[in-house]
């Protein structure tokens, strides 16, 4: 019976020639992340690719197989004034999608493909700033009254201070 195998997403039909069948269990396709190799469906093989995203060093590939986890590094970049956060898959994230050294699987379905994952960097200045202004509000004699701001959508205001009847608005850079 040719519909036992695992991963197997078609099959050729076979067909009956002077009362002998042909094509016996012959694979026409594979499952999504499978690719046809002697007659059987094995799975795909891919490698990430660890990018610093403005950071420095050098990492290693990951190399995976479809359908098994697969263990991200470790960071080894740097970057001078800021924290790494994690992995993403795109450059400009601000959150990581992935945390360092967890498993993950079926990041690309494409055989011998390639995943980029992006160091995700969160600049470290702010508590610098805001702790100069702090100090400065009480050298003065003054309460400092410092609030931060993030809405649903994650855009955020740095600092949000109140200074007698104004509101100012900080961002740090």
């Amino acid at each position: 019976n040719c519909s036992n195998s695992s991963n197997v997403s078609s099959w050729n039909t076979p067909s009956w020639s002077n009362n002998a069948m042909s094509n016996l269990c012959s694979i026409s396709g594979c499952n999504t992340g499978y690719h046809l190799s002697s007659n059987s469906c094995a799975a795909n093989t891919y490698s990430i690719a660890y990018n610093s995203n403005g950071g420095s060093g050098s990492m290693s590939n990951t190399s995976c197989t479809y359908g098994s986890n697969c263990t991200l590094r470790s960071n080894s970049f740097s970057r001078t004034n800021y924290t790494f956060l994690g992995w993403s898959t795109s450059s400009s994230a601000t959150s990581a999608t992935y945390s360092n050294g967890v498993n993950v699987s079926n990041l690309t379905s494409t055989n011998n493909g390639s995943v980029t994952l992006y160091a995700v960097w969160k600049q470290i200045v702010h508590n610098y700033v805001v702790s100069e202004i702090i100090k400065s509000y009480y050298n003065s004699g003054k309460k400092a009254d410092l609030y931060y701001y993030r809405d649903i959508d994650k855009k955020e205001i740095d600092l949000v201070m109140l200074d007698g009847d104004c509101i100012v608005f900080v961002e740090v850079k």
